[in-house]
């Protein structure tokens, strides 16, 4: 399960999401797709594989694709201390 660090804010602006890591000062944006793919983590808490599935549906990409580019996504997210894994 992934969740959103306790120490970043962020705002949604038209259908891009800018973030603040409050620990490092960083700043790091997404796009469109990026926001998706964020908003069905933390406010639906989807896991990778069913947002793939969602993604994959509404833009008529692959599935495997959009598999990898999520994963992707997860893991620069992660990197950038913007999500945390939860441990259950």
């Amino acid at each position: 399960m992934l969740k959103l660090n306790k120490r970043v804010a962020y705002r949604f602006i038209d259908d891009e999401t800018i973030f603040l890591n409050l620990d490092t000062d960083s700043y790091y944006s997404l796009n469109r797709t990026g926001t998706f793919v964020f908003k069905k983590i933390v406010e639906e808490e989807k896991n990778v594989e069913k947002i793939a599935g969602e993604l994959a549906e509404k833009e008529g990409v692959a599935f495997e694709k959009c598999l990898a580019d999520v994963k992707e996504l997860v893991e620069d997210l992660i990197n950038e201390q913007i999500l945390v894994r939860n441990a259950i």
